[in-house]
């Protein structure tokens, strides 16, 4: 859950999912755009849009299902539980559009962030 329903500062707007060419891969991702309540009327309110990935064991999934579903098959086969939520965002108004900068972000990224991960878990 990104944000609980009863957020001061967070609501969820709207929600989906998506294809994202990751460098050489593509994975599919959660997707949400959150609006900040607005404190004042008339004051600009800022909107985010949010990319959201699981990652189990070195497998990637945007389902909470598969997720679920990959930790306990892990578990019961013996090679644990270890699990990632990654979430990036990014302001809804970028010039060169939201989506293009949280793809390009993850693409420069992701394979940093997988061997981090596959490190700590062979650091257990």
């Amino acid at each position: 859950m990104l944000v609980r329903s009863k957020d001061p500062n967070w609501s969820q707007v709207a929600s989906g999912s998506r294809e994202a060419q990751i460098g050489s891969r593509r994975l599919a991702v959660r997707t949400a755009e959150l609006r900040a309540a607005s404190l004042a009327s008339g004051a600009t309110v800022e909107r985010l849009v949010v990319w959201q990935i699981y990652w189990i064991n070195g497998t990637f999934t945007a389902s909470d299902y598969l997720a679920k579903a990959y930790s306990a098959w892990f578990r019961l086969t013996g090679r644990g539980d270890d699990s990632a939520v990654i979430v990036v965002y990014a302001a809804k108004d970028q010039i060169d559009g939201s989506e293009a900068l949280l793809q390009s972000f993850l693409s420069d990224n992701l394979p940093a962030i997988e061997a981090l991960l596959a490190q700590t878990r062979q650091s257990r």
